[in-house]
Parts: C-alpha cells; structure tokens; sequence
C-alpha cells in the first residue's frame, strides 16, 4: 500500500494535466497526510450518509434474486419487502455490509438462506456495524467448541491476517504444517468473510476483517490469536519451508555454475509458490525471531 501511494503522490503528479485519477481509501492518517503536500492531488470526504441507499437496494435485490434461483425452494417474492428494507436499514449505507451479509445469507454450497436470514435479521446489530456481523458470520461458520476446527482455523486466519501477500490454501497448509486439504476445509466454513477458491489465494473481502481479527473488541473469542506469537509462527513455519525446499541447482539446470543471466528463461514461475513467499518475506514475517 505504501509504495503505490508513494507512486500516486510522487508520480502521477508529473503526468499531463489532461489525465485525471480517481483514488478512493478508507480513512487513513498515512495516506491523508502524503497527500495533502501535493497541491494537485484534490481532497474529497465522501458522505455515505446520503446518496448511497437506492444503490445498495439495487444490489441486495439483485442478490437475492441470484439465491432464489440458485435454491428452487424459496418461493419468487421470498424474503419480503420488509426484511428487504430491514437489510438496507441494517447495511447502514455500506456496501461491504450488505456484501458480507449477503455472503453470509447465501453461503458455499449452503441449503439454509432462510434460516440464515433470519440469524442476521434477528440479531442486535447496530446500523453498518461490521465487527457484529463478522462476529455472527464467524460463529456460524463452524463449531469454534471442537477444539480439532478452532486450532487451525484459527492459525488459518492469523496467516490471512498477517501474510505480505495473498496465499493459496496449499501454501497455507505448508506453513503452519496441516495435513493437505485442512485449510481448504476451514476456508469452505469461512466464505462469508474469506474470498477463496481452489488454486486460488485467500484474501480478505475487506480490510476491516483484519483490522477485526488483530485488533478485538471483546478479547478471547474463540477465533482470537495472540499477534506476536502468530507472527513468530508465521516465519518460523517460513523458516521450515526454506530447510526442506531449499537446494543446490534448485532448477536442475544441466549446468550448475552458469551465472543466473546465463540461463534461458529464468524466472520464479517453476519454484513453488510457497517457497517463494518464503524467501521473499520470511524476514518480515516477525520483528525478532529467536532460532
């Protein structure tokens, strides 16, 4: 984030006048305060109060059409135009609100909308407030008692969490050493908060669930994880990935003492994806790291 807006403030600047950016962020101290130096770069405080409404209307009734047609059972009118505008009430003029609402409604492969539905609505939520919607979504995603789900779904997240860059379920099972398969597992109960599908990285749908998961407003959920210890275990699990990856002619190159621009074609796409995480950034996986 802060190379691209350094590469927006610095740079976009010096392009002609006729080209014209549009950059939108979350409120952010940092961002605001590299961009206020520059006398280009023009300032505008979106009011989401207002003028956002009909839009998200449209959208959570375009949404609920898609789960009418996926589940033939719910009957054309389903839910109703009351719990329609409960739900637009509820999004609180937030697009990520009614998106991971709905995600949450509609599931992976989920048989129950109606029932999820009713979860949400029923719910105390406050208006647009997304730590309580997070929190429902993660407690309906699995069974956060069995100790045998908590403890890697947990370490699942806290990777998601503090990954420099998005990973694939496979790497992911590499790092924290899980029996292939199991996070792909997790991340199949946790749709609704995960964007993620086979082959694919996971990433968060929205920044705030980081913001959720590292910084709690009620601690020792079931799903909260210690931030350093979860670092440390992120570059220690880097670390082992390293000792059993790394090797001599790691290409198996016919000839081992070319000089790497010797080579035809050299490029990381060959090396497994989680050995190149590893190597890029097992050093800023963790501020101080004891081996």
């Amino acid at each position: 984030r802060n190379i691209v807006a350094h590469l927006i403030a610095n740079s976009f600047t010096k392009l002609p006048p006729a080209f014209k950016f549009l950059v939108t962020c979350r409120p952010d101290s940092g961002v605001t305060n590299l961009f206020r130096s520059h006398t280009a770069i023009q300032h505008r405080f979106l009011n989401i109060a207002t003028g956002s409404s009909d839009d998200i209307a449209v959208y959570i009734d375009n949404r609920l059409a898609t789960i009418r047609e996926a589940h033939p059972f719910l009957e054309p009118g389903w839910p109703g135009q009351d719990r329609i505008l409960r739900l637009i009430e509820l999004s609180g003029n937030l697009f990520i609100w009614a998106a991971t609402a709905l995600d949450f409604v509609e599931g992976k492969n989920s048989f129950q909308p109606r029932t999820r539905l009713e979860a949400l609505l029923n719910a105390p939520f406050q208006r647009g407030n997304l730590r309580q919607l997070y929190t429902l979504a993660l407690r309906s995603g699995g069974d956060w008692g069995d100790e045998i789900f908590r403890r890697p779904a947990t370490n699942v997240l806290a990777v998601i969490a503090l990954a420099k860059a998005p990973l694939t379920a496979t790497a992911i099972d590499s790092i924290l050493a899980l029996e292939h398969g199991i996070t792909a597992r997790v991340l199949d109960c946790l749709g609704s908060v995960i964007q993620w599908s086979d082959g694919f990285p996971a990433r968060v749908l929205h920044a705030s669930f980081g913001d959720f998961l590292m910084q709690p407003d009620v601690p020792d959920q079931p799903w909260s994880f210690d931030v350093a210890a979860a670092k440390k275990a992120l570059a220690s699990g880097c670390l082992t990935v390293l000792q059993k990856c790394l090797k001599f002619n790691l290409y198996e190159h016919p000839n081992s003492h070319l000089l790497n621009s010797q080579v035809p074609n050299l490029t990381g796409s060959h090396l497994p994806e989680v050995l190149v995480y590893a190597c890029q950034f097992w050093g800023g996986a963790s501020g101080r790291l004891s081996i």
